[in-house]
């Protein structure tokens, strides 16, 4: 179990070993000599440097945070989820005392300036979601950082008489939320001190978001194939879709879906259960099975919010921007293997938008640079607005 920092004590020792390099001031005037006194031994440090044990910490935290796998409590009784919420509220306090520690280190700014625009830590409660934690300033992002940590804390405290699922969804955000906040302090620290990040959050959150999108995709397409279902066709449908999310859930990367998610599919299956196991000489057997299935087919749409993801948005900008300049104007034909490359690339992608869906479905070689080029510049405009690409 992690303890919680003590930001003073942790003050003590990592000032003596670390000044940031742009913070070392002038060396004073030379001044009459004075007796030299022999200082006391400094006890030894089991760090290189005090920019490593930051970092160190930070990891810490972010592999504590990484280490809850929150499906695996959703049979859990309630007092083991109580002390889930614990932990995160734990962990929520321990990075925010690091983040004050960074910040004596690192900006140190006098009170006056603290409050500049009226607005205190107490109002960053209000915030209902996290920011983008993308700056560039070590400043900017401690308090980017600090905004979505009390926005957690407040759920976390907001969740202590909800349902067990509510406390889950909760408790897996503040656990995302102390990972991406840390790992952007991370990566400022490291490229202020010219040195590289220890804690890897966005690479794993970005290979996870893109499998999961995979796999709505493939749900979806299986379960929406041919359309609303004709009265024959009701039960043999809505048995194959049961059976789809059956394999949806197994899958390895199941248990990375958000809770929400995870939820809806489970209370969808058991309602495909509950109905194929149902008298089929009941009257209304056919019109609960056609409602079930139009339900069903809203839920597999409503799953493409996961395009909504940050770090899906900001993959698909840049992949967007990147294979452009390998997709000629207006031209007809264009190199094989530069379309075949360029398609190939674009994978990633499929689920973001039907039209560059539908050519990525079609045959390779029927691919027109000139009909990829148009969808391709829309989804450049459309993503250029919501997303917000990392300078680092």
């Amino acid at each position: 179990m992690l303890s919680v920092v003590n930001p003073r004590s942790a003050l003590e020792s990592w000032a003596r070993a670390v000044q940031p390099a742009w913070q070392v001031s002038a060396p004073p005037p030379e001044a009459d000599p004075v007796p030299e006194v022999t200082p006391p031994a400094e006890p030894e440090l089991p760090f290189q440097s005090g920019l490593a044990m930051l970092q160190a910490h930070l990891s810490e935290l972010c592999t504590s945070a990484a280490s809850v796998v929150v499906a695996h409590y959703e049979s859990a009784p309630d007092p083991e989820i109580a002390a889930m919420l614990k932990r995160a509220t734990d962990l929520v306090v321990s990075a925010l005392e690091a983040l004050d520690i960074i910040d004596v280190l690192y900006v140190d700014l006098p009170a006056s300036e603290i409050e500049e625009d009226g607005e205190s830590s107490e109002d960053w409660d209000d915030r209902p979601s996290t920011p983008p934690i993308v700056a560039e300033s070590i400043e900017d992002v401690l308090m980017l950082a600090r905004m979505g940590l009390h926005s957690r804390a407040r759920l976390l405290r907001a969740a202590e008489r909800s349902s067990s699922w509510e406390r889950l969804s909760v408790i897996g955000s503040a656990f995302r939320t102390i990972q991406k906040s840390l790992s952007a302090v991370d990566r400022v620290l490291s490229k202020a001190e010219a040195a590289p990040h220890t804690v890897r959050f966005h690479e794993r959150a970005l290979e996870r978001s893109l499998e999961i999108r995979k796999r709505y995709v493939e749900l979806a397409a299986f379960v929406l194939r041919g359309g609303t279902p004709v009265e024959g066709d009701v039960r043999d449908r809505l048995l194959s879709a049961s059976a789809a999310i059956s394999r949806t859930l197994g899958l390895p990367i199941a248990v990375h879906l958000r809770t929400n998610d995870r939820a809806l599919l489970l209370t969808t299956r058991a309602r495909l259960r509950e109905w194929l196991i149902r008298d089929e000489r009941t009257p209304d057997h056919l019109t609960v099975g056609l409602r079930l299935w139009q339900d069903l087919a809203n839920v597999v749409t409503m799953f493409t919010e996961v395009n909504r993801r940050e770090e899906l948005l900001q993959h698909d900008a840049r992949l967007v921007r990147e294979v452009l300049s390998d997709v000629p104007h207006g031209a007809l034909l264009w190199p094989a293997d530069t379309r075949a490359s360029v398609l190939r690339r674009l994978t990633a992608m499929r689920g973001r938008s039907p039209a560059l869906d539908a050519l990525l479905d079609a045959f390779p070689d029927t691919v027109a640079a000139r009909d990829l080029r148009p969808i391709l510049e829309d989804l450049d405009d459309s993503l250029a607005a919501v997303a917000i690409l990392d300078p680092g």
